[in-house]
């Protein structure tokens, strides 16, 4: 788990230790609140550099780390690799309900919310964007939906609740007219949506069936 402290990689580093996965995490040595977790559940972290990749060693990195010299020397040796958001996608493929939460604002307490509610009734797993992940089975997954570089867009959930629309992540989207295109992608490859209907920008996608 390459970027194991990025909140992201961290949630899914617990969901795959869960899984009775062998994890190994990879870098920096500055202290992030994300390793406490990963630490309580007997994670190891390497420093950068430092770790000696192995052709069975399956490596998922962080967006941020896709053009790291290390991560392109290790996909050279190991069989597997995934950037976050596509091992994410795997989760979520062989889940038999998945939820998506997705917005600009917000996405974070909501999916935290609705995965502790769910959890005190079902056994669920989740994936929370501040380093919170669980897996108990593939029966429910809820799960943060970040709208970065279209990441989102690999996804195709059961249930889509779409928080609010507030034009963000200026850097891929030059337009805001782009930003809105992608939210109303993501919608019409859900096929359950909630949509709230007091964010003005939402009306605007004109989607009147959800």
């Amino acid at each position: 788990m390459y970027g194991c402290k990025g909140s992201g990689v961290a949630s899914l580093s617990l969901i795959l230790k869960d899984k009775k996965e062998d994890v190994i995490g990879i870098d920096t040595d500055k202290y992030v609140y994300t390793e406490d977790e990963l630490i309580k559940n007997n994670i190891p972290i390497y420093s950068f550099n430092t770790y000696k990749f192995k052709k069975d060693d399956i490596l998922i990195y962080g967006h941020s780390f896709n053009d790291a010299l290390e991560v392109i020397n290790a996909k050279k040796i190991c069989k597997k690799n995934y950037e976050y958001h596509e091992y994410l996608n795997e989760i979520i493929k062989e889940s038999k309900l998945s939820i998506a939460i997705c917005g600009s604002h917000g996405k974070t307490y909501t999916t935290g919310l609705i995965s502790k509610i769910l959890d005190k009734l079902t056994n669920v797993s989740y994936l929370i964007g501040d380093g919170e992940g669980q897996y108990k089975g593939n029966d429910i997954f809820v799960f943060e939906a970040c709208e970065y570089q279209d990441h989102f867009l690999m996804y195709h959930p059961d249930i889509c609740i779409v928080l609010n629309i507030d034009y963000d992540h200026v850097d891929y989207f030059k337009l805001f007219e782009e930003y809105i295109e992608s939210f109303k992608k993501f919608i019409n490859q859900s096929k359950v949506v909630i949509l709230n209907k007091n964010d003005q920008n939402i009306i605007k996608l004109n989607i009147n069936n959800a």
